[in-house]
């Protein structure tokens, strides 16, 4: 018996190490993730709105490799902002989407 589980938890260790990287690696600001966060949960993307906040930092903590503490306290800082710049980094993601569609649009 103790033979058959010393046996799995070694087949359990090198099925881990077999395992592939993670490839994604959040390379922009803890800031701007909780904004993107934040605001994907206001809009329900996930489960269909039916997702608590703090599951939803856990998932995309372990999508990017991190652990993603005190995000009340970051959105805090983010609804601190001057009114019209609150959204920094989503307003940035919406500029760089639309200048690449103008830009596919002159190639065509």
């Amino acid at each position: 018996m103790l033979r058959t589980q010393i046996e799995f938890v070694r087949w359990q260790i090198k099925q881990a190490a077999s395992l592939p990287e993670k490839r994604l690696k959040w390379t922009s600001g803890i800031v701007d993730l909780v904004e993107l966060v934040y605001a994907l949960h206001e809009a329900g993307c996930f489960n269909q709105g039916n997702i608590y906040l703090k599951d939803l930092f856990v998932e995309m903590g372990n999508i990017f490799g991190m652990e993603i503490k005190n995000f009340s306290l970051y959105f805090t800082s983010i609804k601190n902002r001057v009114k019209g710049d609150r959204t920094k980094f989503l307003d940035k993601l919406k500029h760089t989407l639309v200048n690449r569609m103008e830009s596919d649009d002159r190639r065509y």
